[in-house]
């Protein structure tokens, strides 16, 4: 099977991140595996990472800092931007094209049978369980996909898990209140698995520190276990100070804002619990690149390509925004179904000199003259005209933002490739 022909069968399963609906089964995922040899219970060195904000950038830290140190460390993330191989990927290579198609081969003509993996979400973390396994991979990071208790990753039992800052995101299917949110999230805690606990709300940290107690699972707020400070901070990231465990040192970090400083705290608090030495750290942080995360791709006019999608991602690009903006701001935006942007409209868009409202090609997306009910604003449906639309508005001192999804973020770098835009994605 070719790799186009992979990814339409691999499409033409149910897709929860696109289509509305949340029905997991845990259950019948796990008796889905079992009829395949229960790979995930043949998979060692496994670590979880939950949490509403960050999870995505932790695991790309977590798996630059190991590789530095000689391993070979699996890294599931998702949703990808371009290409679904991002999702799944050794050492930062994107999974080969023919062997992903053979694994699709191999597990999506079993997906028919009564007990078969009903989703897209399910089928690439089944994949990617077998890539990881096949491979022999010291370390195999799953980012959790929807809440924790009852995703598809949360078939592993980890060595670690890892709890990003947790907010409202999923209230639909993951609960009204943060404590149910939390309690979800916590759901990826094993008997007697560490678990490593970033900056939260106190409901939360008591939550997560009494459900961790239950289950005999020691657990580190990174808060209490190291110190990162920003020495300085410029559009190509920023030069750290880093007190942990009697040592001080500095290091390169790639990365804008000062909401990656709370994941990198937990990925290298993470890689010292693993045995991780100082040169390894300060390699690997140099080496981190997480596409689309606040980051400026082009100068004339500077673009920024960022991924928010909820209050706690929208808040974090509004604090680092005053620093990185030239000349006039020009929003492309878009944001799928039931998503709360309230923080985009308050912080944010009054910033800007024009506002461009458009939407990603998935059924979730909301629709354009929806948003523009609230606020003053041009409709372009397609993101590709909306990109060139915002080059031709601006100036080369300008800054366009495009935001709102990891969907515009990746309909977005399509339209700039084909604008001659150099957009490089791991």
């Amino acid at each position: 099977m070719r790799f186009k022909a992979a990814v339409r069968r691999l499409e033409s399963l149910l897709n929860y991140e696109k289509k509305p609906g949340y029905d997991y089964n845990l259950d019948d995922y796990r008796q889905f595996l079992a009829g395949i040899g229960s790979p995930h219970q043949r998979l060692r060195s496994v670590i979880l990472i939950a949490g509403t904000k960050g999870k995505g950038s932790t695991g790309m830290i977590l798996s630059s800092l190991l590789s530095a140190f000689g391993k070979r460390v699996g890294l599931f993330n998702s949703p990808h931007l371009i290409d679904v191989r991002e999702r799944i990927r050794i050492n930062n290579k994107k999974i080969p094209k023919a062997t992903f198609a053979r694994y699709i081969k191999d597990v999506v003509a079993r997906i028919k049978s009564p007990q078969g993996i009903r989703s897209y979400f399910e089928a690439l973390v089944t994949i990617a369980t077998l890539y990881f396994l096949d491979e022999a991979v010291d370390y195999a990071i799953f980012e959790v996909g929807m809440g924790g208790r009852k995703d598809a990753t949360n078939v592993h039992r980890p060595i670690l898990s890892i709890i990003t800052r947790i907010g409202h995101d999923h209230e639909r299917f993951l609960g009204r209140n943060l404590d149910q949110i939390a309690r979800e999230k916590a759901g990826i805690i094993h008997d007697r698995a560490p678990v490593i606990l970033a900056r939260q709300l106190p409901s939360v940290h008591r939550i997560i520190t009494e459900i961790a107690e239950e289950r005999g699972s020691r657990c580190y707020y990174v808060e209490d276990e190291l110190r990162v400070e920003i020495l300085n901070q410029d559009l190509h990231g920023s030069h750290l100070l880093i007190k942990e465990d009697g040592e001080i040192f500095t290091c390169e970090f790639p990365l804008i804002g000062y909401h990656q400083i709370e994941n990198l705290k937990a990925a290298l608090f993470a890689a010292r619990l693993l045995g991780v030495d100082r040169r390894s750290i300060q390699a690997g942080l140099r080496r981190v690149r997480v596409p689309a995360r606040i980051e400026v791709i082009d100068s004339q006019p500077r673009v920024i390509l960022d991924t928010a999608h909820n209050p706690q991602s929208f808040n974090a690009l509004a604090r680092v925004l005053p620093q990185i903006v030239s000349g006039r701001l020009i929003v492309v935006f878009g944001i799928s179904k039931g998503k709360n942007w309230s923080i985009l409209k308050k912080k944010i868009l009054p910033w800007s000199y024009e506002t461009i409202i458009t939407k990603a090609s998935l059924p979730r997306a909301t629709e354009p003259a929806v948003l523009a009910r609230k606020i003053p604003a041009r409709i372009i449906d397609k993101v590709g005209e909306a990109v060139t639309t915002a080059l031709d508005l601006a100036s080369p001192e300008d800054t366009i933002l495009i935001t709102g999804s990891f969907y515009i973020a990746g309909e977005a770098i399509e339209a700039l490739r084909d604008l001659g835009v150099k957009v490089q994605i791991p």
